[in-house]
């Protein structure tokens, strides 16, 4: 690096591309325990209709678990699991969006056309988009899973290790 503001402005670069991989792996997890739990919910409701139509005894009991299975089926949108599951979303997309501006500036960071005051700037713009995304999109900020961090961050070192061979040294 040749200035103290290419560095920073790399630092924060690299940093969004961990907070990227993150989100992205944080979410996919969650959509494995939301279709865990539709596929729970399906099973028990058609179960108990199975039952309730081939044994005709218990009416009250499999039809409390039908309507306890539509129920849970119609709140699933409601719920802070689902919710944060759009949250995570909205938020990977508008991460990846500013990752790909962001590189498109390190391009010009790099080949030196923009002054330190510039790079200053465009670092600061940088980091007012990402916690406006945060705040806009899941505005209770994400669990640290040191896993999932541990696996964003080999990600995103193999990335740059394999787009940026100079800089990420």
């Amino acid at each position: 690096m040749e200035n103290r503001q290419q560095a920073l402005y790399w630092t924060e670069l690299v940093q969004l591309k961990v907070d990227c991989e993150y989100v992205r792996r944080y979410r996919d997890s969650l959509g494995a325990w939301i279709t865990r739990f539709a596929v729970i919910r399906a099973i028990v409701s058609v179960g108990a209709l199975g039952t309730w139509a081939a044994v005709r005894s218990y009416p009250m009991l499999w039809g409390g678990i039908i309507a306890a299975a539509q129920v849970a089926d119609a709140l699933q949108h409601a719920i802070p699991f689902a919710a944060r599951f759009r949250g995570t979303n909205a938020l990977c997309s508008a991460l990846d969006a500013l990752f790909i501006d962001c590189q498109m500036e390190w391009e010009d960071i790099f080949a030196g056309r923009l002054d330190e005051v510039e790079i200053t700037r465009r670092r600061h713009k940088l980091m007012t988009l990402r916690l406006n995304a945060d705040q806009k999109n899941l505005p209770n900020a994400l669990p640290r899973r040191e896993r999932l961090l541990r696996l964003a961050e080999s990600d995103a070192e193999a990335y740059f290790s394999s787009t940026f061979p100079n800089e990420a040294s």
